[in-house]
């Protein structure tokens, strides 16, 4: 496992393309290493949107600005702002 906490940066993008049941993980080790302002996109949220109905429940929950972005017929991502 990766130690997120041994990364001394801040990014302007993460990019996040793991197994569905870990995004709310991936998504709170991200946050932390994000510049104000800046974005978290997190890949095939369209096609399996119902896969994430819980990480889209907590997002609204926690008034996190986001939006669903379609990139294809049946895929995109899922764009977040913090």
């Amino acid at each position: 496992t990766f130690d997120f906490g041994s990364l001394n940066k801040k990014y302007d993008l993460i990019f996040i393309d793991g197994q569905f049941v870990d995004t709310l993980k991936f998504y709170l080790l991200s946050v932390p290493l994000l510049n104000p302002g800046r974005t978290i996109v997190i890949d095939d949220a369209v096609k399996y949107a119902w896969k994430m109905e819980w990480f889209f429940e907590y997002l609204e929950k926690n008034n996190i600005a986001h939006s669903l972005e379609k990139l294809d017929e049946d895929d995109g991502v899922l764009v977040i702002l913090r």
